[in-house]
């Protein structure tokens, strides 16, 4: 019986220290995400493991090619992992994009902000024939399963996104999930200087959501 219990004492301080490695990945994942975030798009670099100072985990960039979209818009896919030293999958993962707009003076933008379920109306400053949108929604979930965000573009397109977390690893101890999300559409368009576009969110349930933002290219 005492070796019984000596085995489970020892199973749950392990368990312990596990679930502490990984949210520790986790903060590390989401901290370099956020630099990654605020780093100018040319200046993103792919970083094979590399040790983070004093922690006992690696940090690991992989970047995809660049990819061309509708309305001159370049995006790369971002992931970090975050390894313990003594492993080889990551403790945790974290998947985002990032886009470069067109530099043309032709053609004119505006970007958006919006809350979980909220809305912006915007008024065109010209007419407009070709409208290019990109929608990117920030998840804060990290519960296990699949939430989604529906950007309506009113009378004119609706985007969806999913953002999804699961557990990896033989003990279940390990967290992918996706913090942030896009979708994009390129619709023809006739529409007037002086009309308004209402753009607006809805999120589904048990979804936690920072924020989406919408950028809209016309010409």
């Amino acid at each position: 019986m005492s070796i019984g219990t000596a085995k489970i004492t020892q199973a749950a301080i392990n368990s312990t220290g596990s679930n502490k490695a990984t949210l520790q990945a986790q903060q590390y994942a989401a901290s370099e995400a956020e630099l990654l975030r605020s780093t100018n798009y040319s200046d993103l670099k792919a970083q094979n493991k590399q040790s983070i100072s004093d922690s006992g985990f690696q940090k690991e960039i992989v970047l995809s090619d660049e990819t061309d979209l509708s309305g001159g818009l370049k995006k790369r896919d971002v992931t970090v992992n975050i390894y313990s030293n003594s492993e080889s999958l990551p403790r945790a993962t974290v998947n985002f994009i990032r886009y470069k707009a067109p530099s043309s003076s032709t053609i004119s933008s505006k970007v958006f902000s919006i809350p979980k379920d909220g809305s912006v109306t915007y008024t065109l400053p010209g007419n407009v024939s070709h409208l290019s949108v990109l929608a990117i929604t920030d998840f804060d979930t990290h519960g296990e399963g699949t939430r989604t965000n529906t950007v309506k573009i009113g009378g004119i397109g609706t985007l969806s996104m999913d953002s999804v977390t699961n557990k990896y690893g033989s003990k279940g101890h390990g967290w992918e999930f996706d913090t942030s999300q896009s979708a994009s559409g390129d619709y023809k368009v006739s529409l007037a200087a002086g009309s308004t576009i209402t753009i607006s969110t809805s999120a589904s349930s048990g979804a936690a959501i920072t924020h989406t933002t919408v950028l809209l290219i016309m010409s």
